[in-house]
């Protein structure tokens, strides 16, 4: 279990320094596996849902060469339900059980897998405590920078990709949680990492946030690299509306405030006010976090000589995720539209 977590905090912390300029449209290969021999090689599939109903799910499958012998795979899952904190479950596999078919667009691990087509995303999960069978349905198309390169040195030799497959999508299924069953029916994300460096190399604080409104939809991510990488704010923003892309950015600004305390004495944000886009397109969002549905901090799950192991290789993350409301305003060739929504906010904050 100890390799999974290490797995997770590795794949999970993604860098979005030293950004490309100029977006692009994702294509079928950017979806499969990106091979490389780096010791800190790692991928990783990720979904997020938001039900009507009000649970929030996560979907991981991973895929790393960081491992004692040999590198590692997995499928992790974190579950909330209306208005409860969030379950996780974590599933270890190893490499030889990760496999792809191009043909159909189809990545997984074990019994569970991914597969993409054009703007169709289908979810198979087959776990002990969680199975899902999920169809997702983009929006518009994928979007990356360049070739998917969001971080390098000047060497060239520590890199990180990223596709953003489905910024927004409608998703209808079945999920079953232990012997809970839900017809699952709401709003779904999905991105694609690749990456040969770990987070707690470059960056130091994270703010995620989300806004699902029934036509509208905005998804940003903002993270603060550490002074080995520039010590910069790097972006990445995607505005849509139900068959439209309306801004790809990633030169947006970003104010956190609001500070609350946990019980540890670690501070995070629960306001998080973003202006966008100048010329054709402008805005502005207001999330707001209501209540924390989810604290994640891995150390606090391991023994004495774990946590001393996984500091080493990963640092000691502490993940803080909010339900919370969202106010929008776009601005498209001097028309306003002003939206509200429900909203996910992230934090995360990488202690020493």
């Amino acid at each position: 279990m100890i390799l999974s977590r290490v797995l997770i905090v590795a794949t999970f912390l993604l860098p979005l320094a030293g950004m490309a300029s100029g977006s692009g449209r994702t294509v079928a290969k950017d979806w499969l596996r990106h091979p490389h021999d780096h010791r800190y090689y790692t991928e990783a599939w990720t979904a997020v849902l938001e039900g009507d109903q009000g649970h929030i799910v996560f979907v991981n499958i991973l895929y790393s060469n960081i491992g004692v012998v040999s590198g590692s795979a997995a499928v992790r899952v974190s579950v909330s339900g209306p208005g409860k904190s969030s379950k996780h479950y974590v599933y270890e596999y190893s490499t030889d059980e990760y496999g792809e078919d191009p043909k159909i667009g189809r990545i997984g691990v074990g019994s569970t897998w991914m597969a993409l087509q054009g703007r169709t995303l289908t979810i198979h999960v087959k776990e002990a405590d969680v199975q899902m069978d999920l169809v997702v349905k983009n929006w518009t198309d994928g979007v990356k920078w360049g070739d998917g390169t969001v971080l390098s040195d000047a060497e060239g030799e520590k890199w990180a990709k990223a596709f953003f497959h489905i910024p927004r999508g409608d998703v209808s299924g079945d999920l079953t949680v232990g012997k809970q069953k839900v017809v699952f029916k709401g709003a779904g994300y999905v991105d694609h990492w690749v990456q040969n460096v770990l987070g707690s190399d470059y960056s130091t604080r994270w703010w995620i946030g989300r806004v699902f409104h029934s036509e509208y939809s905005l998804f940003f991510m903002t993270v603060q690299t550490s002074e080995d990488f520039g010590g910069k704010m790097a972006h990445r923003m995607v505005l849509c509306k139900r068959g439209e892309l309306l801004l790809a950015a990633d030169d947006y600004t970003l104010k956190a405030d609001k500070k609350r305390e946990d019980p540890e004495g670690h501070k995070y944000d629960t306001r998080y006010k973003v202006r966008f886009g100048r010329g054709k397109i402008h805005g502005t969002a207001v999330l707001r976090g209501g209540k924390l549905f989810d604290r994640e901090a891995i150390l606090d799950q391991m023994n004495a000589a774990q946590r001393q192991i996984v500091r080493l290789i990963a640092g000691n993350p502490v993940t803080y995720r909010l339900r919370g409301k969202a106010d929008v305003k776009v601005l498209s060739d001097g028309v306003e539209t002003k939206f509200q929504g429900p909203a996910l906010l992230e934090s995360v904050v990488l202690e020493d």
